[in-house]
């Protein structure tokens, strides 16, 4: 008897907020609507910060956490910021 693993918690918190903020959801490039979460990605964080039309300094921060949402039909790929969806600890 085989059966599936059970879903990552992180992953699972992401398809909740998309299901949210985003309950129709299709690809805007082919309109298919079926997709893949990642949350292995992590980039750089920005050492600027833009204010109204002021770009400010700011300390090296680390890494930003992100999870990768691709339309496995065509590719087109976004990132959703995991701490502003509140997934991962700001």
């Amino acid at each position: 008897m085989s059966s599936d693993p059970p879903p990552d918690p992180v992953e699972q918190s992401v398809v909740d907020h998309l299901e949210k903020y985003a309950p129709v959801h299709a690809c805007p490039l082919c309109r298919s609507s079926d997709w893949d979460v990642s949350t292995c990605g992590f980039m750089p964080m920005s050492r600027v910060r833009i204010v109204g039309n002021t770009m400010k300094p700011r300390p090296p921060a680390g890494s930003l956490p992100l999870a990768a949402v691709c339309c496995t039909n065509c590719g087109y790929t976004y990132f959703i910021n995991l701490m502003f969806a509140r997934v991962v600890p700001t």
